[in-house]
């Protein structure tokens, strides 16, 4: 919700090129968690741990909000395609994060005091990432030059709101715009909140489940999530198809569907009071049905949000939006 408002008030502030400003702000405290990370071995502190990862949740969570909202202003008619996409890159972290994790555990030794290994290593990774992304952004990014063009599929082209001046996107006539629906954006906040709660219980009980339940390994566990991560990123580049062919409403409703049925099949039942194990072809299936409704339904709720609030300063309430995703986990 900060990194909304504070968005918000540099594009008032510096016209687009505020929405630079409040990207790189974002990728800075990553850098600065990232560094707390992994000197937390020379600096024998647990405050130093705590801090460093509460300023890389920041920065991931801040820098959501600044893409997308960027994303939602400027797109146009592409908003559902173009969210598809950088759904896709994030996704990507689900397919390469276990396979960085165990490089990581073949790595031990010490420069000048400082331990790198299978714990510290990571932080390394992440600190060097964010550095890099810093200097691309500083490079690449021009926000006042470049605007994201969309075709609405009847050959016109919708610069969305390309002008240097972000106020004057500002409805100035408040009796020619009509205001976002009100009920429309809980609505999708709502659903937000019930397509994250399914990822955050992905997250966080498979683990645990698996190795209770079925005997597996912790390697087992990683290409669990491999899977995991190659399956959201199909999922992801579908909808950015789909999203041509299919309104955004039909999509939302599909993504609710396949997330229901993914989550009465992974429901365990009962027998004289006694829980019967879930059975492994039927958790592989639900397993599968929930991964893929995540993906799609956080790119479509994000896409649909965007065009509820309309020609209006979104940052703040893409805030919201996260901060509600944020909620379950």
């Amino acid at each position: 919700m900060i990194f909304g408002k504070i968005y918000e008030s540099l594009c008032f502030s510096f016209g687009k090129r505020g929405s630079k400003y409040a990207l790189l702000l974002t990728i800075t405290l990553g850098i600065a968690g990232s560094f707390l990370y992994v000197f937390g071995d020379v600096i024998t502190s647990p405050w130093t741990i705590f801090w460093g990862r509460f300023l890389q949740g920041v920065w991931t969570g801040g820098k959501q909000v600044v893409e997308q909202t960027y994303l939602s202003e400027n797109a146009g008619s592409r908003v559902t395609e173009l969210t598809a996409e950088l759904g896709t890159f994030a996704i990507l972290g689900f397919v390469c994060g276990p396979s960085f994790g165990a490089l990581f555990t073949a790595i031990d030794f010490k420069v000048g005091g400082v331990t790198i290994d299978a714990l510290t290593a990571p932080g390394f990774f992440i600190l060097g990432l964010c550095i890099l992304i810093f200097g691309l952004v500083c490079v690449f990014f021009n926000p006042i030059e470049e605007g994201i063009r969309g075709d609405d599929g009847n050959g016109h082209v919708d610069y969305g709101k390309t002008t240097e001046n972000y106020s004057s996107n500002i409805p100035q006539n408040e009796a020619t715009f009509d205001p976002p629906s009100q009920t429309g954006l809980i609505t999708m906040l709502v659903l937000f909140i019930v397509h994250f709660y399914s990822f955050a219980i992905q997250e966080t009980i498979t683990t645990p489940f698996v190795l209770a339940n079925y005997g597996w390994d912790q390697a087992s566990v990683n290409l669990l999530f491999v899977g995991v991560g190659v399956i959201s990123l199909i999922t992801s580049i579908g909808v950015k198809y789909a999203s041509r062919i299919a309104s955004d409403f039909d999509l939302l409703i599909v993504s609710l569907i396949i997330g229901l049925v993914g989550s009465l099949l992974l429901v365990d039942g009962d027998e004289g009071g006694q829980p019967i194990m879930l059975p492994l072809s039927r958790f592989y299936v639900g397993f599968v049905f929930i991964t893929v409704a995540f993906p799609f339904g956080r790119n479509v709720s994000l896409s649909i949000f965007s065009k509820i609030l309309g020609p209006t300063p979104q940052g703040t309430w893409f805030g919201y939006m996260f901060a509600a995703g944020a909620l379950p986990r």
